[in-house]
């Protein structure tokens, strides 16, 4: 594919991922995959700062904008030229994005960059990047737990399946446990 084709496509590619409608950002999905896995290496460098020059200066649309985005993060092959700007890309986003779907498309396209670069030893994100991603994650992980707790402390199960209680207490436990 010529080098000039794909900087031609691009801009059009992160213009469908800010559609309101459901099936362009779709289609953008699947012609920045099929645009990927045609590229060479460098070229697919060049696509995966494209894509991700939108949510690193907070200029999407919205959550689906950056779903999209972080879908076409994840469908670029992981390699050299992709993975560490994937990983400088995505790690700060971490802690800043909000919606559940955004997060949990943001973590598969993190995961699978940041998983080739500590494997093969590619661009390995700084100390001050992972740092930042350990702080990122444990806050992520900590609001989740803060939201829910009585699980932490087992108060909110039902009392049968109360951490603290005997199972062997409940009566119709007991006769499950004759049955056998």
């Amino acid at each position: 594919m010529s080098e000039q084709v794909p900087q031609k496509l691009v801009p059009g590619l992160i213009s469908a991922t800010k559609s309101t409608k459901p099936e362009n950002r779709v289609a953008a999905v699947a012609f920045g995959t099929a645009l990927a896995q045609r590229l060479d290496e460098s070229a697919q460098g060049r696509l995966m700062a494209e894509t991700m020059a939108l949510p690193t200066s907070g200029k999407t649309t919205g959550p689906d904008n950056r779903i999209a985005l972080f879908n076409i993060a994840e469908t670029i092959p992981a390699n050299a030229s992709t993975s560490g700007v994937a990983v400088a890309a995505l790690a700060p986003l971490l802690s800043k994005e909000t919606n559940e779907v955004a997060i949990e498309a943001l973590c598969s396209a993190l995961t699978r960059h940041l998983s080739l670069c500590t494997v093969q030893d590619i661009k390995q994100p700084d100390d001050k990047c992972l740092a930042s991603m350990k702080k990122d994650v444990t806050s992520v992980f900590g609001q989740a737990t803060n939201q829910r707790p009585g699980l932490q402390r087992g108060s909110s199960l039902p009392k049968p399946f109360s951490l603290v209680s005997n199972p062997l207490s409940n009566p119709r436990l007991r006769s499950c446990q004759q049955v056998q």
